[in-house]
């Protein structure tokens, strides 16, 4: 069996642990990075590729016959072609829940950013201003409280539940928008509305969902039309959920006081005003950037890893994966390794003794070890 990580590190080398993969399978290659044109040459006939955000689509899948499973560090697959996967065959897993308080977090941060502008008003009273008649050049607003505000959620996972215990503290009553309404979602205190109820009831909207064909464009103009003038957009899940030309003409109406944007994939958290004089989505500019909450990957990575390896311990094995979430596939495969704590563990474990080692029904007994990722 051979593995392949085609990109070794998130944020800065040597912050992701690949010893339990490398102990697994001792046959692995380690990437650094890997641009697209490399992606199928690196893969070659290994069984297993681990990768962030490298591209895996038709193209490549149809050059690497033997791939069986493919690992992705990280939550959303944007990145992924899910139907070219199975059409070939091809496993895929996440890593749900690693980030889960890192992003609830950060919109928070984006939205105190945006009520309070602590970094702003620093900058005021380092420049020797009490006060100032030129608000603007520091990009001051005014302050805003949030008790007794309407916090709006937009997919209730674990990151969009964290987010609402948050909101709930500070004294908000919180609107959550969800797929599926759980049992276990009873005791949280929050009140479960269709959408259109949502925009018009919030004074915050924050997004919490994946981007799939259902929900890409989710806040376009007729979404934001619905709201109360002057609201809040936070987005904190994936661009692609925001048309980004019709945030820029609310904001530039006044429909919308201001958007938060910090998804997984642009490169840092930002309180988006208007460029005075442009129009459109290049109108929209930062002010007051935040750190991303990919910052904190490897400490949370690492942190949901410590803990899975020492409740793993506990039954003498290793589990792969972090978070108690669905993975993908759940309906496909049908496994029964309900010995191994999550989703992602069951299916890696069922791939690696029923595919590879042609284990048919593993049982406990038959149970070597599954590395952590």
């Amino acid at each position: 069996m051979k593995a392949v990580i085609l990109e070794s590190y998130v944020m800065e080398e040597g912050d992701l642990d690949w010893s339990g993969v490398k102990a697994l399978v001792p046959d692995t290659v380690s990437y650094v990075r890997t641009a697209y044109e490399e992606i199928a040459p690196r893969i070659g006939d290994a069984d297993i590729v681990l990768l962030n955000k490298c591209r895996m689509d038709e193209k490549i899948l149809q050059q690497c016959p033997n791939l069986k499973w493919v690992g992705i560090i990280a939550t959303g697959t944007d990145n992924l072609d899910l139907e070219a996967c199975r059409r070939h065959g091809v496993a895929v897993a996440n890593v749900p829940g690693y980030s889960t308080y890192s992003v609830a977090q950060m919109t928070f941060s984006l939205l105190l950013a945006i009520c309070q502008c602590a970094d702003r008003y620093h900058r005021l009273v380092q420049d020797g201003h009490w006060r100032t008649e030129e608000p603007a050049a520091y990009g001051l607003l005014p302050q805003v409280e949030l008790l007794g505000k309407t916090f709006g959620i937009y997919g209730y996972g674990s990151i969009g539940r964290q987010t609402a215990r948050i909101a709930k503290a500070f004294g908000m009553e919180v609107l959550v928008c969800t797929r599926t309404v759980r049992p276990e979602y009873t005791a949280d205190g929050v009140e479960f509305v269709d959408y259109d109820t949502l925009l018009r009831r919030c004074d915050i909207l924050s997004l919490h969902c994946p981007a799939t064909p259902q929900t890409r464009g989710l806040v376009n103009a007729e979404a934001l039309a619905k709201m109360k003038p002057g609201a809040i957009l936070l987005n904190t899940a994936r661009g692609a959920l925001v048309d980004e030309e019709a945030v820029a003409a609310a904001l530039h109406s006044g429909q919308l006081a201001l958007a938060g944007h910090g998804h997984a994939h642009g490169g840092g958290g930002a309180v988006l005003q208007l460029q005075p004089g442009a129009h459109g989505a290049a109108a929209l500019v930062q002010r007051g950037g935040n750190a991303h909450p990919a910052g904190l990957f490897g400490q949370c990575h690492q942190r949901g890893g410590g803990k899975h390896v020492q409740r793993a311990a506990a039954h003498g094995l290793c589990c792969i994966g972090c978070g108690d979430e669905h993975a993908l596939f759940p309906a496909d495969t049908g496994f029964q390794c309900h010995i191994l704590s999550s989703p992602f563990a069951r299916r890696m474990a069922h791939f690696i003794f029923e595919h590879l080692y042609k284990i048919p029904h593993f049982a406990p007994e038959r149970t070597l070890f599954c590395a952590f990722l």
